[in-house]
């Protein structure tokens, strides 16, 4: 590809080399024709034929070169400098697609209920009952770290489709997790039935109390 901002070779010197060459054939012919190679003559005919033109038309030549450069240096000291190119927008990374088997169904279980709750609970009009639902459902939400962690371990050491998967002992405890979210999802349903009827804190006390006993736990105790 050629390069449009790159400037042709000297202007200065091809002036000069253009006017010489135009006067060197009309001086070699006015010498030829005069006869001045022959004799004693012929030395000075040749210093003739290299000084004449440099000096007739080479010397024109240079200064018509001079205003070329000049000109062209003053016109690409003016030319606005090119836009940079247009930044491409970045794009944040589309995350890995979730594998479809046995262990990730276990776990949308687990994470689905709390997502559930989250959805049922901003219907709530606020009040304290609302505040210790939230904070149910929060620690239901924790929980969900160590339901990852148990999934991610059962798929790297029982792949999906393995024999009685269902009776190794991650596979047991992640199952029963499950159906622990789904009770719970079911109390805290029932719960904000009754507020969104009558939204007294005093006459849900109890339940919220049972609903925090009866919580999934999953993080072995410290």
């Amino acid at each position: 590809m050629t390069d449009r901002n790159r400037r042709p070779s000297n202007p200065v010197l091809i002036g000069f080399l253009i006017g010489y060459g135009v006067v060197f054939l009309p001086f070699l012919l006015l010498l030829v024709v005069s006869g001045s190679f022959a004799g004693g003559t012929a030395v000075i005919a040749v210093l003739s034929l290299l000084f004449g033109p440099a000096l007739v038309g080479g010397l024109p030549g240079l200064l018509i070169g001079g205003v070329v450069m000049g000109v062209t240096s003053i016109s690409d000291r003016n030319r606005p400098a090119l836009p940079p190119p247009p930044q491409q927008p970045y794009r944040m990374p589309l995350p890995p697609p979730r594998v479809n088997d046995a262990w990730s169904r276990l776990l949308e279980a687990c994470e689905q209920p709390v997502q559930r709750c989250d959805q049922a609970l901003a219907a709530v009009p606020p009040s304290p009952a609302k505040d210790w639902l939230g904070q149910i459902v929060a620690t239901m939400r924790a929980e969900l770290p160590t339901a990852r962690g148990l999934a991610e371990t059962g798929r790297r050491l029982h792949p999906d489709r393995q024999p009685r998967l269902n009776e190794h002992p991650l596979y047991r405890r992640l199952y029963a997790a499950t159906q622990e979210f789904a009770a719970t999802e079911r109390r805290i349903g029932e719960v904000i039935t009754q507020l969104l009827a009558q939204p007294d804190l005093k006459r849900v006390d109890n339940q919220l109390q049972l609903l925090e006993q009866q919580l999934p736990h999953l993080r072995p105790a410290d």
